[in-house]
């Protein structure tokens, strides 16, 4: 009989080893980057760019910290920085000095020397135009006799006008951002501030990691603080936020499921005054656990940090299987705990097939966030459910003695009020009445912002919105998308779209931009440009010579900067503000935007890129929270979807009487949603599926009562 019902020794062995398997490759993922905080990786991928595109953007800077160190001498400020980077390092070794600032500038000088010939500001061209080659004959020779050089590039013929050092100060004007070479600081608030990047690792920081960084971060800005009292320093990056988020969510997860466990053996404790169904029940809730994180991480690349924290109160849940067992066991102390697990299988096993209808109805949407928790519970739980018909049986010994909390818990059943004939319809008429009160006015308000997801600490937040305003940094929630034909004309429509956001720049409402247009000119400009150059630049090297005695060779024609040959060379990856790509179909191109005021702008964006044709303006913040909103409605309806199925299963299972194990779900729903309405909280997508993912949970209740009378 033991073998028939698979309760053997062998079965319960295979099934510790697979436990074993299980928590080997899960501690293995987990330590190779198993957990992400990405936010953006609970919804569905937009379509919106070219792949390789779509990763530069998301890329740039989501493995770089960044500090700002302020004061208002230049000295203390140098010196504060060297406190923090001190303090910083010799608490986080695995972090290095980011060296991308010197890349780039390097890159830049590279690239102007490379493309010279093409490479001018709208005034520089205006000026070459209307100064005249007189005069710019005369700026080469003074700066040819000029006591310091103030060329960059050492070697006088190589920018004998001087243009670039107006090229790249009127393009960083533009972009609204300091574009450093080798500047070592600025100057603004009345401060003057260093930035210090750090390069974070991929995988530096895992979960089991959270708060390390920004700990660190904290104690460092506490020790300058305290050596230089007037030093400020503001931290921000996309490692920082996420190791923030990280830690919020495990604090979350242990005060979940600390408190959960704790008051599930305290319960188990006062209900059976024995340590054995507490250390078999507490195993099923780990293996549980385990077994739902083993298949996500199978499923999914990663897993998101709400999974874990939904995945957290599925502790409230698991325990069920194990505490109906004991409680049936406790029952009848003379029947062997085979025989018992043999009558109550049926119901464990209802309980188990309404849960996982209920929870597996979170995998309908298209959302990988929803998917993974819909995984994680079903599997959870039905591994909880085989812990306890596997294993029980075999580790179970005597069965617990009768408590006096077991005898008045069992009495109360006598004292429950039986519905029926009036008192029914009276209860009907109430959930009616109910129901259509949560439809009308007490309804819960909706809030589908994506905000409402965001787990990093305000402080933080602040912190990073006052790092993107000091230094300027682009929105990566609000940009312009171009498309075109060809890369010239890609080139032309750019150029239209900044024209329009002159103004809101000039009027303080936006601090510049990132663009394409900005860097590689149209093929019209590119002409025009180098003719004129070449003009002033030959009367210069003649006026040189004739005075100067100059005896040198005017450098060779620049390589022309055209959009597809500056891609094949790599240019795309060395210069982070060139966000254009081909995917086949077309050229797509993106325009940053720096120091947007506030939200009020963004209707103004909008209108900017009103009739240029493949122009769009996109605010991610918006379309994820729309779409939130579309999903959120679907959810509605497969809650509905999933009360039905329960109610069909319980029908199946208990016939005309199956409404009695309906009727506590229907009530639970509308009472939660009573209570949400009564507490002015918001309802979301993730709240509505937390609500559709208990239905038919607790009918194993009226099951097992209905048995044991």
């Amino acid at each position: 009989m033991t073998s028939r019902c698979g309760h053997s020794l062998g079965l319960a062995s295979l099934w510790g080893l697979l436990c074993i398997l299980a928590c080997w490759q899960v501690g293995g993922r987990l330590a190779s980057g198993g957990v992400s905080s990405d936010l953006l990786a609970l919804l569905p991928e937009q379509g919106e760019l070219p792949r390789d595109l779509q990763e530069r953007l998301e890329r740039r800077g989501q493995d770089r910290l960044v500090i700002l160190i302020g004061h208002e001498v230049r000295d203390e400020a140098v010196a504060a920085a060297r406190v923090f980077e001190t303090s910083l390092v010799s608490g986080l070794p695995r972090l290095s000095a980011d060296q991308s600032w010197q890349e780039e500038a390097v890159a830049v000088l590279e690239y102007y020397r490379m493309h010279r010939d093409v490479l001018l500001a709208p005034g520089q061209a205006d000026s070459l135009a209307r100064q005249g080659s007189q005069y710019w004959g005369e700026v080469a020779v003074s700066r040819l006799f000029a006591p310091v050089p103030g060329d960059v590039f050492g070697r006088w013929e190589l920018d004998p006008l001087g243009l670039f050092e107006g090229w790249l100060s009127e393009l960083a004007a533009r972009q609204g951002v300091a574009i450093h070479l080798g500047n070592d600081g600025f100057v603004r608030d009345g401060l003057f501030w260093l930035v210090r990047s750090y390069e974070v690792p991929e995988g530096a920081f895992r979960l089991a990691d959270a708060g390390l960084l920004s700990v660190g971060v904290t104690v460092a800005a506490e020790r300058v603080r305290d050596r230089h009292p007037g030093a400020r320093v503001v931290a921000g990056g996309v490692p920082l936020l996420a190791d923030a988020a990280a830690a919020q969510a495990q604090a979350e997860m242990s005060t979940i499921s600390i408190g959960s466990l704790s008051l599930i053996l305290l319960l188990a404790w006062l209900a059976f005054r024995s340590f054995r169904p507490l250390a078999l029940v507490t195993l099923s809730l780990l293996v549980g656990c385990l077994m739902g994180l083993w298949a996500t991480l199978a499923l999914f690349d990663q897993v998101h940090v709400l999974t874990l924290v939904f995945g957290a109160s599925l502790v409230g849940v698991a325990e069920d299987y194990g505490i109906h067992y004991f409680a049936a066991r406790q029952a009848s102390p003379q029947v062997p705990a085979v025989e018992v697990l043999a009558r109550i299988r049926p119901s464990l096993a209802m309980a188990l097939l309404t849960s996982a209808v209920a929870y597996g109805v979170l995998g309908g949407p298209a959302l990988p966030g929803l998917r993974q928790m819909a995984v994680f519970s079903v599997v959870g739980l039905s591994a909880a459910f085989l812990t306890v018909l596997i294993v029980f049986p075999v580790v179970d010994g005597r069965a617990p003695p009768m408590t006096p909390l077991a005898e008045r818990l069992a009495g109360s059943l006598a004292s429950f009020p039986r519905l029926s004939g009036r008192s029914l319809a009276v209860l009907l008429l109430v959930l009616v009445g109910a129901w259509l009160l949560t439809a009308g006015h007490s309804l819960p308000k909706v809030d589908d912002s994506l905000r409402q997801l965001q787990g990093v600490p305000e402080p933080w937040l602040a912190q990073q919105a006052k790092l993107n305003r000091l230094l300027a940094l682009p929105s990566p929630a609000q940009f312009f998308v171009v498309r075109a034909e060809d890369p010239d004309a890609l080139l032309v429509r750019e150029r239209q779209l900044l024209s329009r956001l002159e103004p809101l720049r000039d009027g303080g409402d936006l601090a510049g931009w990132t663009a394409a247009a900005d860097w590689v000119p149209d093929a019209a400009s590119a002409s025009r440009h180098r003719a004129l150059r070449r003009e002033a630049e030959a009367y210069a090297f003649a006026m040189a010579r004739r005075l100067a005695g100059w005896d040198g060779e005017p450098p060779p024609p620049s390589v022309e900067a055209a959009l597809p040959r500056l891609l094949e060379a790599g240019w795309g990856n060395r210069l982070p503000w060139l966000l254009v790509g081909n995917d086949g179909t077309g050229w797509h191109g993106i325009v940053q935007l720096n120091g947007v005021k506030g939200p009020d702008v963004l209707p103004r964006l909008a209108q900017a890129a009103e009739r240029i044709p493949g122009v769009r303006f996109v605010d991610q913040t918006a379309e994820y929270s729309s779409l939130l909103g579309d999903y959120r409605r679907g959810m509605t309806t497969l809650l509905v979807v999933a009360h039905l199925l329960v109610a069909v299963c319980l029908a199946l299972r208990f016939g005309r009487k199956a409404w009695r194990a309906y009727l506590p779900t229907l009530l639970a729903t509308i009472l939660a949603l009573l209570m949400l309405a009564g507490l002015d909280q918001s309802v979301n997508l993730f709240c509505r599926a937390r609500t559709g993912s208990r239905p038919g949970h607790r009918d194993r209740l009226w099951d097992l009562s209905s048995r044991a009378q």
